[in-house]
């Protein structure tokens, strides 16, 4: 008889020390009935119902949990997910059989075969993205299945104790079972950020040179300088603020690559 199943999932730490972050999802099974009592009957039929976890749910349930690993800080990371990967060497031994995840083929093969690459990593994230796409489908629920009934493999004290490739091989099988988001630098919100700052520094150039104030020594006497200072704004005597903007723009352009260093670190700790 058939059983649920639960996926373990994770997001692949920034660094090594890390503390992984790790989750779950329950996979309902694949077929289930139940007792119904029909109305004008008094004996009890049974109809079988195909419980309503397609493909579409399963990648909902797939944003839900990525949304509770990240926190509402994804919103801001200059990270985000890139693609999705079979953790742990049980889940890696059940998917070769599936090969979705791992070596993708390229068009031109295709092409010669006359295949599709229906589960490439592509297609994954365009169903995370779209869960729509996977309404009245099983396919990726069903490999879900698999990978959930993939069973961890411990080490043994003695590869403790092995030399270095060993120790390496040791904390890679010690991953934790399942999927695993990966997560890189998102370039279209570092170069969005980029753009601002940009924008900004040469926004403050050409305020300070158009818009600012100007200072004019009306006494020139040496034995009695800045006496009388008048200061006008506007258009007026705009060429003599062009080296003060060009400083204020220089300025600004710095402390706003500051604040993305500063922004993307934070990301690099938090992510």
């Amino acid at each position: 008889m058939a059983t649920e199943s639960i996926l373990t999932l994770s997001i692949k730490p920034s660094a090594s020390n890390s503390r992984r972050r790790v989750t779950s999802i329950i996979i309902p099974p694949s077929n289930n009935f139940s007792a119904v009592r029909t109305a004008g009957t008094t004996e009890k039929e049974k109809h079988f119902r195909g419980l309503d976890f397609d493909d579409q749910e399963f990648f909902r349930q797939l944003q839900q949990a990525y949304a509770s690993l990240a926190g509402p800080w994804r919103f801001f990371s200059a990270r985000s997910l890139k693609r999705m990967v079979v953790s742990g060497a049980a889940s890696r031994a059940a998917d070769a059989g599936y090969g979705w995840l791992h070596q993708p083929r390229s068009p031109r093969e295709l092409a010669f075969k006359g295949l599709q690459d229906t589960f490439g990593e592509d297609k994954i994230l365009a169903h995370y993205y779209r869960p729509s796409m996977g309404k009245s489908r099983y396919a990726f629920v069903h490999w879900a299945h698999r990978l959930s009934a993939a069973e961890a493999r411990q080490s043994s004290p003695r590869d403790q104790a092995g030399s270095r490739e060993e120790r390496k091989l040791v904390h890679r099988i010690e991953q934790p079972e399942g999927l695993e988001f990966v997560l890189s630098w998102s370039v279209r919100r570092v170069s969005l950020a980029l753009a601002v700052v940009i924008a900004a520094s040469v926004a403050a150039v050409l305020l300070w040179v158009f818009l600012g104030r100007s200072t004019t020594l009306m006494n020139t006497d040496s034995a009695n300088p800045g006496d009388v200072m008048v200061t006008d704004g506007g258009f007026h005597n705009a060429g003599d603020r062009v080296a003060p903007g060009l400083v204020m723009g220089i300025c600004v352009l710095l402390v706003g690559l500051s604040g993305i260093a500063g922004w993307m670190g934070v990301s690099c700790l938090v992510a």
